[in-house]
């Protein structure tokens, strides 16, 4: 975890409530709804997006589609700006902006 960014992980307690930041399989943890200790019975990474152009970063728990489809709108909407996905703190998909073909010169002239 970097930054603000949320933590990496949400841990599923057997209550079914989540917690964040919690990745130890089979430990205890207070649940703050139920009041009282829980044991964590899932682990599950969370995924990330965060722009390399601007401060845009959202977190969309554990839902890669959400990620994917927020990097999409933003890409279309700033295409400059690059985009990075994080399933956890792996990089998961790195998105640069694609560059501009007419700025590359031609090693030859064009015939017509």
């Amino acid at each position: 975890m970097s930054g603000n960014r949320k933590p990496d992980y949400i841990a599923l307690l057997e209550c079914g409530h989540n917690k964040e930041g919690w990745r130890e399989f089979g430990a205890t943890t207070y649940c703050l709804y139920c009041q009282a200790e829980k044991r964590i019975t899932k682990s599950m990474p969370q995924f990330h997006i965060s722009c390399l152009g601007c401060r845009y970063a959202r977190s969309t728990g554990s839902a890669e589609f959400a990620a994917r489809r927020l990097a999409d709108r933003h890409g279309r909407r700033y295409p400059h700006h690059g985009l990075q996905i994080y399933r956890g703190s792996i990089l998961w998909e790195d998105r640069r902006p694609y560059s501009d073909v007419r700025t590359y010169e031609l090693p030859f002239s064009p015939p017509f």
